[in-house]
């Protein structure tokens, strides 16, 4: 019974608000996460509330070298949700149409077919 009043008020929420969950919903796990090949590397998860940008780093050291990776980029803008970068797999794209997100409302910015002002 929980889950459903929880699940009817998920959706009674504004496009923008869900999204925002939906998006810092998924960047937050992946942000727990620590790939196997290297457990040195820290994921920070930057969320800029007032222009609605998300961004996770991974950053860490080896022996030798110092890593920085963008590892994922999102935007909010005009009811669409922008994909600037991407280095998750499965891709950003899939996991917010598996939680119910419109194919039409994604934008992977970073293809060069794609345009936006």
């Amino acid at each position: 019974m929980e889950k459903v009043k929880k699940y009817r008020q998920f959706y009674k929420m504004d496009k923008l608000t869900q999204y925002q969950t939906i998006v810092s919903d998924i960047l937050s796990v992946l942000a727990t996460r620590v790939p196997v090949n290297k457990p040195n590397q820290k994921k920070h998860l930057v969320i800029n509330e007032k222009r609605d940008e998300f961004i996770l780093v991974s950053l860490g050291r080896t022996e030798h070298q110092y890593d920085y990776n963008v590892l994922a980029h999102l935007e909010l803008k005009d009811g669409k949700i922008l994909i600037h970068e991407e280095s998750i797999d499965p891709s950003l794209y899939e996991r917010l149409v598996d939680k119910g997100v419109p194919e039409s409302d994604i934008l992977p910015v970073y293809l060069p077919d794609y345009e936006y002002n």
